[in-house]
């Protein structure tokens, strides 16, 4: 196991007391010592609290060459007489780059998991997509004593790792997982660390056994192993009570994971909707499902040099939905509308599986392989009733991926470092929507439409780094190569062909990439230049044999300034110009059916979607007195945009999408304060965002309309940990959407929510929370909703045992949630079904 904050001094000889250059250990044990001049005898000495010293002695001292020494302590035992030294930690503790948090000081006793721990410490934030933020920025890795065992799909850990496993958590900005890119390379990436409690971590499990009324469950067993070798954690999980313990939430519109969110480049969307519903309530109340989920991570180093890691992630439930919605068309030619029931069933199965090894060839260098294999199914059954017409939709999707990624790393010198990188990833998605009858609704037609693509992506590219004190340098040159088939057919149900599309898209593009990143009095200066030849061809095969072909030189530049105010406050700017190479979904000619009352068609074109972005952001952050204060502005213009002309035929949409050479803008004002105040043990939390966006269409053969949209949200938590046994938390919601359209119509829709908690602990093992929720989804109509929620929490004297009574969703309305939808051209009240109320015995265990 690497040594964290050894302490590394260069001395002249061993009876020296003059320290010439020190420093310490970071996560995996490296550190790094620069040579003074002239210097060519000396010694190094290596110490660590519980270990024995070790001394590195060098004579003629060869400074053309570069020097990588390991170094193994033996472990030291000292014996004292009655000797005891208390030291109380700090809250917070901010190190360089590096935060650490005494989770202690923050928990209250309710917390379970480390995703709500990490929920209550200042300056982190969990969304409710289980991302992390850490001031105001996204975190890229979350790491178990400095390993990065979960990649991109961190979730696994925070929402299944005991809280009581953790003794410290490190929030690290400027991230390198890299240890030969230490000190050369620069980066924004942000990573949360997790530090083990010692002693406890050989082996650990905790399991969960909760079982309800009306055959509800709740079951979920989690196992950490740790060795010299090996590291690795195991989870599997069962409920049917609407919670997600997994990275992959299918109740979302996208299907979305948080591994996909992080591999845009190589992500495919779908064009046929399997059924969802984005409801304005926790997903936990509106989730009906049978969820189960397992996962094995492990990372296993077979010597010092080579190092494997695995990940294996299956997924499989069973989504159901009733829901009545009721939808009016407004400000269109023809005013209409229907009225749809729908009762739909989803089921997901996943496999995912992923394989790294790296290799040390030498002490400068590395080589790192990754492969990743993905096999994705959902099958969704929907029966409808539009205006009382009974129709029946069957989707079937088909995802499966193989991806392999290298990085080869050389250090060339202590200052400086090249990298070369290879990817080729290789996915389908095969889809089919079957309806009966059709959009037409003769109950003697139906029709069937499939969709099939491929994709063969391949990159590389290298890369020289070199650093000093005062800057960091990049100079890159890459290829990327994109090929994309896709092919799609509507037939009636004797097999008549009423739409198809067949074509093949091929991208190259060869680019040079410059990028300085320097330090100036207060200020910092970065700036990126990339310069690429893009080559687009496109050739149409359904109905003529056409060919386009469209060559051009871009052009990205990029470039930020920060500047110091003092040691807490600092203010950014950013300025990113980029050019999107259009995208397959917008390349087909004839429609295709997504959904039993969507099409979609397009204008091909190889017009590239130009965007330009500037913001500016002030942030205050005072670890000292626990307060964090951003205030921020920015602007996005998009150029060359789709222009959507949407056709309404009663209750079927035709949208018919054109790239025009017209702008889009989009002006955000955001803000955010979180302030902890440790004398009472108390947080305060406020969040406010207002965005105002303009964009053009046509809907039902008008003229273009020129549209306008306010959003506004504000969301304001307190909570309290100051009054002894008895405490409270407080959270409010509201939002706001307005629409201006081109003849002076307006459409206005504002929500509001207030959520009161209240948490009684007599003494340590006895723990109640009770919390009222009241949500009002429309403030102009009268439903509102109450929802009461309730835990008391035993825990036995050796704290292995927790015994739990949890009652939820415990209202006076009917289990059927009302809300309202407002876009530009039309209103939709929807009623749907929430989780019936429940009580659960629940027993938690650790061993």
């Amino acid at each position: 196991m690497p040594i964290v904050n050894a302490t590394i001094i260069l001395k002249s000889d061993i009876d020296s007391s003059t320290i010439l250059a020190y420093d310490t250990t970071n996560l995996q044990g490296y550190y790094e010592i620069i040579i003074p001049n002239k210097l060519s005898s000396f010694i190094i000495e290596i110490t660590s609290l519980g270990f024995k010293s070790a001394i590195l002695t060098f004579n003629d001292f060869d400074f053309k060459r570069l020097y990588v020494n390991d170094v193994s302590l033996d472990a030291s035992e000292t014996k004292l007489e009655e000797i005891f030294i208390k030291a109380e930690k700090a809250a917070v503790l901010v190190k360089n780059d590096t935060t650490v948090y005494n989770p202690e000081k923050f928990k209250d006793g309710s917390e379970r998991t480390v995703e709500d721990l990490i929920g209550k410490l200042p300056g982190l934030a969990v969304k409710e997509n289980g991302k992390i933020t850490f001031k105001g920025k996204e975190v890229e890795s979350v790491l178990l004593d400095g390993d990065n065992l979960f990649d991109s799909n961190y979730t696994i850990g925070t929402k299944n790792i005991d809280v009581d496993m953790v003794d410290t958590l490190e929030a690290i900005e400027n991230y390198i997982e890299n240890p030969l890119l230490h000190g050369i390379a620069t980066t924004d990436a942000i990573a949360i660390n997790l530090v083990l409690r010692k002693g406890k971590t050989d082996f650990s499990s905790t399991s969960n056994v909760g079982l309800g009324i009306e055959n509800r469950a709740d079951l979920n067993s989690n196992i950490l192993g740790i060795s010299k070798r090996l590291k690795s954690f195991a989870t599997f999980s069962f409920n049917n009570i609407g919670v997600e313990n997994s990275p992959y939430n299918y109740f979302s519109s996208n299907n979305f994971s948080l591994e996909d969110s992080n591999e845009t480049d190589f992500k495919m969307d779908r064009l046929i909707d399997t059924g969802s519903l984005n409801p304005d309530l926790e997903d936990e109340r509106t989730r009906i499902n049978n969820n189960a989920f397992a996962s094995l991570n492990s990372i296993f180093n077979i010597s010092d040099r080579i190092g494997t890691k695995v990940n294996f992630d299956y997924k499989n439930d069973i989504l159901s939905r009733n829901i009545l919605n009721e939808t009016n068309f407004e400000s269109t030619e023809n005013s209409s509308g229907f009225i749809e029931n729908q009762s739909f069933e989803k089921k997901p199965e996943l496999y995912n599986v992923k394989v790294g090894i790296t290799y040390k060839l030498s002490d400068t260098e590395l080589l790192e392989v990754d492969t990743k294999f993905k096999n994705e199914d959902i099958d969704s059954d929907i029966d409808f009733f539009i205006n009382d017409v009974k129709q029946n939709s069957e989707v079937r999707t088909r995802f499966q991926q193989f991806k392999t990624a290298s990085k080869y790393t050389k250090k060339v010198s202590r200052s400086s470092a090249v990298t070369s990188s290879f990817k080729y990833n290789n996915a389908s998605l095969n889809e089919s929507l079957f309806l009966s009858p059709d959009f037409r609704f003769d109950n003697n037609i139906s029709s069937n439409q499939l969709v099939n693509s491929t994709i063969d992506h391949f990159k590389f590219d290298t890369n020289y780094l070199k650093s000093n004190d005062s800057y960091n340098f990049k100079l890159g040159v890459g290829y990327d190569s994109r090929k994309s088939d896709f092919e799609s057919l509507l037939t009636e149900g004797s097999g008549v062909n009423i739409s198809n599309n067949d074509f093949v898209f091929r991208i190259q593009n060869p680019w040079v990439e410059g990028n300085m990143n320097f330090k100036w009095y207060k200020f910092n200066f970065n700036s990126t230049l990339r310069v690429g030849y893009l080559s687009q061809f496109l050739e149409t095969r359904a109905i003529s044999n056409e060919k386009i072909k469209k060559n051009k030189f871009q052009f990205f530049p990029r470039f930020k300034i920060g500047y110091n105010i003092n040691k807490k406050s600092s203010i950014d700017f950013n300025a990113n110009y980029i050019e999107k190479s259009t995208n397959e979904l917008y390349l087909f000619e004839n429609p295709i059916f997504t959904s039993n009352r969507f099409a979609i068609k397009n204008k091909p074109s190889l017009e590239n979607i130009k965007s330009l972005t500037t913001d500016i952001m002030f942030h205050y952050n005072n670890f000292v007195d626990l307060f964090q204060f951003n205030l921020g502005a920015s602007y996005v213009t998009n150029y060359n945009n789709f222009f959507s002309l949407i056709d309404i035929d009663n209750q079927f949409i035709v949208n018919t999408r054109e790239v025009r050479g017209i702008s889009f803008d989009t002006f955000l004002i955001v803000t955010g304060l979180d302030k902890y105040a440790s004398f009472m043990k108390s947080n305060v939390r406020l969040n406010v965002s207002y965005g105002i966006n303009f964009f053009e269409n046509i809907v039902d053969n008008s003229d273009i309309r020129e549209n306008e949209s306010y959003i506004g949200r504000a969301d304001l938590n307190i909570k309290t940990g100051f009054l002894g046994i008895i405490n409270f938390q407080n959270n409010v919601k509201y939002s706001n959407v307005l629409f201006f359209l081109n003849n002076n119509d307006r459409f206005e829709f504002s929500s509001f929510q207030n959520k009161t908690s209240f948490f009684l602990r007599p003494y340590k093992r006895l723990f109640f929370e009770t919390s009222v929720n009241y949500f009002k989804p429309d403030i102009d109509r009268k439903e509102d909703f109450v929802f009461i929620d309730s835990e008391l929490r035993l825990t036995t004297k050796s704290g292995d045992v927790d015994y739990s009574l949890i009652s939820k969703n415990i209202t006076p309305n009917k289990s059927i949630f009302s809300r309202t939808s407002v876009t530009d051209f039309s209103t939709t009240f929807y009623s749907y079904e929430i989780q019936e109320p429940y009580i659960l015995f629940s027993v938690r265990f650790k061993i």
